[in-house]
C-alpha cells in the first residue's frame, strides 16, 4: 500500500483538491491519503501529491519535508504512515503527526462499513502510540464524530482521553459535513451493513435544523469532556456558521470555547 502526501494552505480542502485526493484513494492498492497541512504557505506546489512510499520518489517527500515550512500536520487514516516514522523523525522538532480517529474500538464493524480504504481504528490507534513512544510530536483528530457511532459522551471521553495519552499537543474535532451526498452514502452504507438504527439515526441529521441541534450537543459534549480532562486550552473543534439554526449559532458563541469558526 502507497502513500500519499498533499500540501494545502486550509483547514479544509477546496473541492478540486477533495476530488483529488478521493481519485487517488480509490487506486488499487492505495488506501487513505496522508496529508501534510501547511496553512501558512503560499507556495504554488501547495496542492502537488508527492509519493513518499518505499518507491522513486521518496527523495522529494523528504526535500518537501526539510523546507522551512511553519507548521506541517500530517493527518491520515492509514497505518502504512508508520513506514514513514524514519523520515518524519529528522523533522520531529517541527512536523506533527495525525492519524484520524472517527470513534472508539466498539464500533469498528460500523467504522469499517463506511470507511472501506481506511485502516482499522485499533491500527490507527496504535501508530499513534507508536509515534508518541518514538517521541514524534502529534496532535489529535477526531473526525468526524458521527451520530450513533461517536457523539456520545463515553465514545468522546475514550477518544479525548486516548489522544491525550498520546502526548497530542492539539485535539481537532469536528461534526459531519452536511453538505452534499456524503450523509445519504453513510447512512446506505450502514444499512448495507446491518447496522440500521445507526443508519437511521444518521438519516434523521439529514434535516438541517436536525444537524444543528446534533452540532450544538456534540460541542457540548466536547467542551464538557475536554474541561474536566484539564485539556480545553487544546481543543480545536472546526465549525462553519452558516450550517447552524440561528438559535444554535447563538448558543454556541454564548459559549465558544475551544472553537475555530470557519468561513464566514
Amino acid at each position: 500500500m502507497q502513500s500519499w502526501i498533499a500540501f494545502t494552505n486550509a483547514i479544509a480542502w477546496s473541492k478540486r483538491e477533495s476530488k483529488q485526493a478521493s481519485q487517488w484513494a480509490s487506486q488499487p492498492g492505495i488506501g487513505v491519503e496522508h496529508c501534510w497541512r501547511n496553512q501558512a504557505s503560499q507556495e504554488s506546489e501547495t496542492d502537488t501529491p508527492v509519493n513518499i512510499g518505499n518507491g522513486p520518489y521518496r527523495d522529494n517527500g523528504e526535500g518537501v519535508a526539510a523546507r522551512p515550512l511553519p507548521y506541517p500536520l500530517i493527518l491520515t487514516k492509514n497505518a502504512s504512515v508508520q513506514r514513514d516514522f524514519d523520515l518524519i523523525e529528522a523533522y520531529r522538532d517541527r512536523v506533527l503527526v495525525g492519524l484520524s480517529l472517527t470513534g472508539t474500538h466498539a464500533k469498528e464493524g460500523e467504522l469499517a462499513a463506511i470507511e472501506r480504504n481506511a485502516s482499522r481504528i485499533r491500527e490507527r490507534m496504535a501508530v499513534l502510540e507508536e509515534a508518541h513512544r518514538r517521541g514524534l510530536r502529534t496532535y489529535g483528530m477526531l473526525c468526524p464524530l458521527l451520530l450513533g457511532i461517536a457523539d456520545d459522551e463515553k465514545s468522546v471521553t475514550d477518544l479525548v482521553r486516548f489522544c491525550l495519552s498520546c502526548g497530542t499537543e492539539e485535539v481537532f474535532v469536528e461534526p459531519v459535513n452536511p453538505r452534499g451526498p456524503g450523509l445519504r452514502l453513510v447512512q446506505e452504507a450502514l444499512d448495507a451493513g446491518g447496522f440500521t438504527a445507526v443508519a437511521k439515526a444518521v438519516g434523521n441529521v439529514r434535516n438541517h435544523r436536525a444537524w444543528s441541534t446534533y452540532c450544538t450537543t456534540l460541542v457540548n459534549t466536547v467542551q464538557q469532556v475536554m474541561d474536566r480532562a484539564g485539556a480545553i486550552e487544546k481543543l480545536r473543534f472546526l465549525l462553519y456558521r452558516s450550517n447552524l439554526q440561528e438559535n444554535d449559532l447563538r448558543r454556541i458563541r454564548e459559549h465558544d470555547l475551544g472553537i475555530q469558526w470557519l468561513g464566514k
